[in-house]
């Protein structure tokens, strides 16, 4: 692809930067779930209770995660926006690779809380069944 047609596409991202974020945001819940999706199943196949306590235990320990994609989709929703870079970073390569980072982060603690939250009610269980 030439100059020009580069020039055009970061143009038309400009332009119709939220669409673009929408798409971004679209892209970047669909590769958590894929991340995670495993987990998740796995979690199901313990039993409909059990799925139940575990999705209660990640719901609150995953907060960090969301707000850690959170950030990355909006500091990528502002590159689209201000294709000069934003005044807080020198260049737009740092704060791609700073949203970057905060997907990868806060996928990797959506991955730790649900192995938390399948360990601490597994664990649970097991305590249950030697005391009786």
């Amino acid at each position: 692809m030439n100059l020009a047609g580069l020039k055009s596409i970061d143009s038309f991202i400009h332009e119709n930067w939220a669409l673009a974020g929408l798409a971004v945001l679209l892209l970047i819940l669909t590769a958590r779930h894929v991340l995670i999706r495993d987990c998740i199943r796995a979690a199901k196949s313990l039993g409909k209770e059990t799925y139940k306590q575990i999705m209660h235990r990640y719901s609150a320990q995953s907060l960090s995660g969301w707000l850690l994609i959170l950030a990355s989709a909006v500091l990528t929703e502002a590159l689209l926006a201000f294709p000069k870079g934003l005044p807080l970073w020198t260049t737009r390569k740092d704060s791609v690779l700073l949203a970057v980072l905060g997907f990868m982060l806060g996928t990797l603690l959506h991955l730790r809380a649900v192995h938390l939250a399948t360990v601490s009610v597994l664990k649970e269980h097991s305590e249950l069944e030697r005391n009786f």
